[in-house]
């Protein structure tokens, strides 16, 4: 358990920009839909219970910055991916 853990602290911060381009750039990969909004969700809750939490605040933060941005071409789908991931992880949180 112990080396598993280090295993993913190891690669937790390049795991945590890759999943956050993936659900917020819209050039290589296709829009976020549900289920790609619930799988980061599930990744992000995997990372944060098994790995460090000290950039959970941080996270959470990007997604509300990504939720606010009104600026954005896509500002609806930004602002229901930022909402929906955050409640997600609340919800896993604290079950």
């Amino acid at each position: 358990m112990y080396r598993e853990q280090e295993h993913i602290r190891a690669g937790q911060p390049i795991l945590e920009k890759t999943l956050m381009r993936i659900v917020t750039s819209s050039d290589p990969f296709p829009r976020p839909g549900r289920a790609l909004r619930n799988l980061t969700a599930r990744c992000l809750i995997v990372l944060y219970t098994r790995g460090d939490s000290r950039t959970l605040f941080d996270m959470l933060h990007l997604l509300v910055k990504v939720a606010g941005d009104f600026k954005s071409v896509d500002k609806d789908s930004n602002k229901m991916l930022g909402i929906s991931i955050m409640i997600l992880i609340f919800c896993l949180m604290s079950s």
